[in-house]
């Protein structure tokens, strides 16, 4: 009877171990996924570049960085409707709620004058506005390896 005391343990101890197992794996999925509401942080200053940039301009404001493109393919996996980004500008970091905007139809081919159904791989395009600020507009495209956008505000210059 002792043997199978001990076996009994063992089955509790390996059954405990699958459970925390999963409750963990679970747990990182979840962090490990963009949350609405939650800004991502998809661009990095690159400060070097700015210094740069300022030495050689001298009376030029700029703020220059960098596309993660990590953050951009879980986008592009999650397609999430709801987007909430870090944009860094000279007034500091804006905070951009956006929408996901539908700007090509589900039959949508790229063709030349020359070819038909060009090789193309659709970005991710999103609409909204800063956060706080209802008057103003924002418009951001994203792909593999760039992001196009402009933020405009009443009575500030615009972020390209």
């Amino acid at each position: 009877m002792a043997g199978l005391g001990v076996e009994n343990e063992k089955k509790k101890w390996l059954m405990t171990m699958w459970i925390i197992t999963l409750v963990m794996s679970g747990l990182w999925a979840k962090t490990n996924k963009l949350v609405p509401g939650n800004p991502i942080p998809l661009f990095t200053i690159d400060q070097a570049q700015e210094f740069a940039w300022k030495s050689l301009r001298s009376n030029k404001d700029v703020r220059i960085f960098t596309y993660d493109p990590s953050f951009y393919q879980k986008i592009k996996i999650e397609k999430p409707a709801v987007l909430n980004l870090i944009i860094p500008s000279i007034d500091g970091d804006l905070e951009v709620e956006l929408i996901e905007n539908k700007v090509l139809s589900e039959d949508f081919v790229l063709s030349s004058d020359k070819q038909r159904n060009l090789a193309y791989t659709p970005g991710r395009f999103y609409k909204g506005k800063v956060k706080g600020n209802e008057s103003s507009i924002v418009a951001i495209s994203l792909f593999d390896d760039e992001v196009f956008g402009l933020i405009t505000r009443p009575g500030q210059s615009n972020v390209v």
